[in-house]
């Protein structure tokens, strides 16, 4: 019990508890949604359920476990695990199971693996290891730490950047082009926070607008969605349509849970609308509630960070939290008819195994760097259960 209770004080326990919030809401909506998307395709009514509450099972060890971790414990199974999701990344084109013309789905021990989402947790380590320096412990000295980067810092731009390129072209390749604007966010954050000289910034910006042109013109997916957004009818934005008519139908209390109609039109409305079902059934006030969680889980691990000293963990930790506020972003402004469809799913509340899983695992990452921080300045008691002592990681 000691030990428990120890672990608890040294987390951030607040983000800790509104994730675990964040993930009964999601049951709760799930539990709305799952009637209409099993009629629809023949499944038991509690089917989406009972799966989500599986994801649940296996997503809170993979957000705890990574807390009780060293910190050269946790890179080693980052690098590792980057290396076998570019194994699974270029297996997809052979091996990978269509959906939606997409083949970012495969099937590994009987269940459906999501590859490209479990980039999340992993990729962000290891660009921030390769763009640090090792002895770089403080970030308030941060501009010494550059002027020790320059002689070595092109090379370490240029191997994230290198392994930036494969995994952007082995995700445009099944394609997954949501995830691939994502990834490069993440980096271009990172590259910023390494130090990247502000012309190569410019320089990276001119590229990625380049390549968002580039996949308009080449990606006949990318184009149709685009040109929808942009002059598409209600009848041909069929899904944002009745996403609309679901919040207008809602109101500020909504219909009740249960109770909603627009969900049995809705294909997505246990993962990429499912907002929307929460707007219907339990009204925009209760939408903006979900709103303020995700902000406050935001605006809290902005805080936390701002007090990380060491160069290396505030690119990690800033990675795991961009994956959360983008997605957010995206999924609730795709809903509203502010960005074109994608298929990106709401943090924590959409049905999926592999986006709950993954995006569990970052935060676990994210809780592991902030402990580190709220142990500087506690006892340095022998708290990590895996990898080295606390005392080996500090000195």
């Amino acid at each position: 019990m000691r030990l428990i209770a120890n672990w608890w004080l040294s987390i951030d326990y607040v983000t800790f508890i509104i994730m675990l919030t964040l993930m009964a809401v999601g049951l709760l909506l799930i539990t709305a949604a799952s009637p209409a998307m099993s009629e629809r395709i023949g499944t038991p009514s509690f089917y989406f359920i009972h799966k989500q509450i599986q994801f649940m099972l296996i997503a809170l060890p993979c957000m705890i476990i990574p807390t009780l971790m060293g910190e050269k414990a946790l890179r080693t199974l980052s690098f590792i695990s980057l290396f076998i999701i570019i194994l699974l990344l270029c297996l997809l084109p052979f091996f990978g199971d269509v959906t939606k013309g997409a083949k970012r789905w495969i099937s590994v021990a009987g269940f459906s693996l999501q590859p490209s989402e479990f980039l999340k947790p992993f990729y962000g380590v290891v660009i921030a290891k390769i763009l640090t320096t090792s002895k770089s412990k403080n970030f308030i000295n941060f501009a010494s730490e550059i002027d020790k980067m320059n002689k070595n810092g092109n090379e370490r731009f240029f191997i994230a950047s290198i392994l930036h390129m494969l995994i952007i072209g082995l995700l445009l390749m099944q394609p997954d082009f949501g995830m691939t604007v994502t990834v490069s966010v993440v980096t271009g954050i990172q590259f910023f926070l390494a130090g990247l000289p502000i012309h190569f910034i410019i320089i990276m910006l001119t590229i990625l607008c380049i390549g968002f042109w580039g996949a308009y013109i080449a990606l006949p997916h990318v184009t149709k969605r685009i040109d929808l957004f942009m002059h598409g009818s209600n009848e041909h934005c069929y899904q944002v349509h009745k996403s609309l008519e679901s919040y207008a139908r809602g109101g500020f209390w909504g219909t009740g849970p249960g109770e909603g109609a627009l969900k049995y039109m809705l294909p997505d409305s246990h993962t990429d609308f499912i907002f929307a079902t929460a707007g219907e059934e339990l009204g925009i006030v209760f939408c903006l509630i979900v709103l303020a969680l995700l902000a406050f889980l935001v605006l809290r691990c902005i805080t936390q960070i701002a007090n990380l000293k060491s160069q290396y963990d505030i690119c990690v930790a800033i990675s795991s939290i961009t994956y959360i506020a983008f997605q957010s972003l995206f999924n609730i402004g795709v809903t509203l008819h502010l960005f074109p469809t994608k298929g990106m799913t709401l943090p924590f509340i959409s049905y999926g195994g592999s986006s709950l899983i993954a995006l569990s695992l970052a935060m676990g990452i994210y809780l592991q760097i902030t402990r580190k921080s709220r142990l500087r300045t506690r006892s340095k008691s022998d708290l990590i259960i895996f990898g080295p002592k606390i005392s080996a990681i500090y000195h």
